[in-house]
C-alpha cells in the first residue's frame, strides 16, 4: 500500500487564488522559533466547517483504510481501546493551518500530531494542499519519497511519517493542512 498519496488538479487554480487571497486578508501571524532564519514563520490557523466539508466531499475516495496502511493492527497506536479496523474515515478536520514560506524558509523535519477528541474519534492523516508553485524550491521531503508541489496538488500521508518542507529559494510558498478524521461508528 502507498503511504503517501498525491490528488492532482484537486483544487483549481481559481479556487487556489481566492484561497489565498482569504489567507492574506485574514492575515498571517508570525510564530517565533529557536532558529528564526531557518523556519517558516507565517502561519494562519482558521475553522471552517464547510470549507473542510467541501474538500471532504471530493477527497474521501483517495483515502485509504487504516487496515491498508497499519497492516498489524494496533500499531503504532498500541493505546487505542478499539482496534484501527473499526475506525473508519469520516471528514477533515475544520481547523485548517497555513503557512506562507518565503525565501529562505523552510519546515525542518517532523512528524504531525493527532487531534483527539475521544477514544473514538481521532485523526491519523495530514492533507496538505498546494496553493501555488510561482516559487523555486520548496518540496516536501519524506525519507524515501519527494513531493513537488504544484498548485492543487492534494497529499495524503500517516501523521507518523517524517517530512520536512525544504528551503524556498524565490517567490513565496502557500500551503494549507488539514487531518483526515476517523471515528469508530456507534453499534
Amino acid at each position: 500500500m502507498r503511504r503517501i498519496i498525491q490528488v492532482r488538479n484537486f483544487l483549481s487554480a481559481t479556487e487556489c487564488a481566492a484561497l489565498i487571497e482569504r489567507l492574506e486578508q485574514q492575515g498571517f501571524k508570525e510564530q517565533l522559533s529557536g532558529d528564526r532564519d531557518r523556519v517558516v514563520r507565517a502561519r494562519c490557523v482558521f475553522t471552517d466547517q464547510e470549507l473542510a466539508d467541501t474538500y471532504w466531499q471530493r477527497l474521501q475516495q483517495h483515502v485509504p483504510a487504516l487496515t491498508d496502511v497499519y497492516t498489524d493492527g494496533f500499531a503504532p497506536y498500541p493505546h487505542l481501546s478499539s482496534p484501527l479496523a473499526e475506525f473508519q474515515p469520516s471528514g477533515l478536520n475544520e481547523v485548517l493551518r497555513c503557512y506562507k514560506y518565503l525565501p529562505g524558509e523552510q519546515f525542518r523535519r517532523h512528524e504531525d500530531f493527532a487531534y483527539e477528541w475521544s477514544e473514538t474519534r481521532r485523526t491519523f492523516y495530514t492533507v496538505l494542499f498546494y496553493l501555488n508553485n510561482e516559487y523555486t524550491g520548496g518540496e516536501t521531503t519524506f525519507d524515501h519519497n519527494q513531493v513537488v508541489p504544484e498548485t492543487g496538488l492534494a497529499v495524503i500521508f500517516p501523521h507518523e511519517l517524517y517530512h520536512s518542507g525544504n528551503m524556498v529559494q524565490t517567490g513565496i510558498k502557500y500551503a494549507l493542512r488539514s487531518d483526515v478524521i476517523f471515528a469508530v461508528p456507534d453499534k
